[in-house]
């Protein structure tokens, strides 16, 4: 497979992980570095729609939590799933308190 698209520094470190998880099971760690590199360039295309405001807010966020690129694009995933369905509301969907403290933690951590 070609990886000439992939930072030397991030297939480094998918390689490495796929070492420490696999030991010396080639055919294991082969086939967790594609699936790193698999979802390392569907994050790098992502349509992040709505949510395109905060995308760099959203990368920062699942970057923080996990090394895993799998992991990363399932969050970022879930983030922009979460962000459309908050857009969507109305308040008159919701008490306006409950309205105001939502976006109070949703916006405390961006």
């Amino acid at each position: 497979m070609n990886y000439g698209d992939i930072p030397k520094t991030v297939l480094a470190a998918m390689r490495q992980a796929a070492e420490d998880g696999w030991g010396d099971e080639e055919d294991l760690i082969k086939d967790a570095v594609a699936t790193e590199v698999d979802a390392y360039r569907a994050l790098q295309v992502f349509d992040f729609g709505a949510a395109v405001s905060v995308k760099k807010e959203i990368l920062k966020h699942v970057n923080d939590l996990t090394d895993s690129w799998e992991e990363r694009l399932s969050l970022a995933e879930d983030e922009i799933a979460a962000f459309k369905e908050l857009q969507e509301l109305s308040e008159d969907d919701l008490p306006k308190k409950l309205v105001a403290e939502a976006n109070h933690i949703v916006w405390r951590f961006w």
